[in-house]
């Protein structure tokens, strides 16, 4: 009943649509290790962070989408299409490091996005749902008296319970982070 995107938002992709005066710039233009992340045509490929919830949806808006709710993720990021099964990670039962950019790994930064596919892929086909940058969601806690939005999947500086598909934390709509990007979607809702 949805669609979601493959991949994260790039860099490029991003700052192609401040350019079309469409987005806000991100909070900041850092990565965790890299000053120019985000102007730097070095890092094109890498996911876009630093943005807020409502910077990420206005950039699905611009392209004729959404941000997926919390549920949309997790069945893209768990669910194989053919069976129904369900799996705790993209990739099956077990947290395998070389499948993902995460707190197990080497590199204390994101990566460009896809650098593990197809091994790291969810059974649907999505790139990166474990690691590399955690992804906003449309949906709200419900229970915070701050407006705070669902966070999932998880980012290189997760541990490997941090990555479970159905972990998520929350973060304040209003707030950029170096770990946090987004992808969008489109279609029904799919709510829960």
């Amino acid at each position: 009943a949805f669609l979601i995107d493959r991949f994260e938002i790039t860099n490029r992709q991003y700052r192609s649509c401040v350019e079309k005066n469409e987005c806000e710039w991100p909070v900041s233009t850092n990565s965790k290790t890299h000053t120019d992340y985000f102007t730097n045509p070095a890092f094109d490929g890498y996911p876009v962070v630093n943005v807020t919830q409502a910077m990420a949806a206005s950039y699905c808006a611009a392209e004729g989408k959404r941000l997926p709710t919390a549920g949309e993720w997790q069945a893209a990021a768990s669910v194989s299409l053919t069976t129904g099964q369900a799996f705790r990670f993209p990739w099956g039962a077990t947290f395998e490091a070389q499948r993902t950019n995460s707190a197990a790994g080497l590199y204390d930064d994101t990566m460009p996005v896809g650098t593990f596919r197809p091994a790291g892929d969810s059974p649907s086909g999505a790139v990166d749902m474990a690691g590399n940058v955690a992804e906003w969601t449309a949906t709200l806690d419900a229970g915070s008296d701050v407006a705070r939005a669902i966070v999932k999947g998880g980012s290189f500086a997760s541990l490997d319970k941090e990555l479970a598909v159905g972990a998520e934390r929350t973060v304040e709509i209003g707030v950029g982070l170096a770990e946090l990007g987004f992808r969008c979607a489109r279609g029904h809702l799919l709510t829960q």
